[in-house]
């Protein structure tokens, strides 16, 4: 992820839209990477603000939701159920 060219990008003035264009990444990726920066970036004039750990988070790796639920194997018995369905 290229957090520090996305919020470059933005601080220059570019939209959403002609950073996703220019990156590849989708705009909701660009929107959630400024917010982020935006929200860290407020915490840092906060006296007593732990500053390593905010800039640990404002370098992190994007964290995406897991998977929950069951994978289920493909059988002819699925088959049968959906046909008589």
């Amino acid at each position: 992820m290229d957090k520090g060219r996305i919020i470059g990008m933005k601080q220059a003035g570019l939209s959403n839209h002609e950073i996703a264009r220019q990156t590849g990444y989708d705009r909701k990726t660009i929107r959630r990477v400024w917010e982020q920066y935006s929200s860290l970036a407020s915490q840092l004039d906060k006296p007593g603000t732990d500053l390593k750990a905010v800039q640990a988070a404002m370098t992190e790796e994007p964290k995406y939701p897991k998977r929950e639920g069951v994978r289920r194997v493909f059988t002819p018995e699925l088959v049968s159920i959906r046909n008589n369905a």
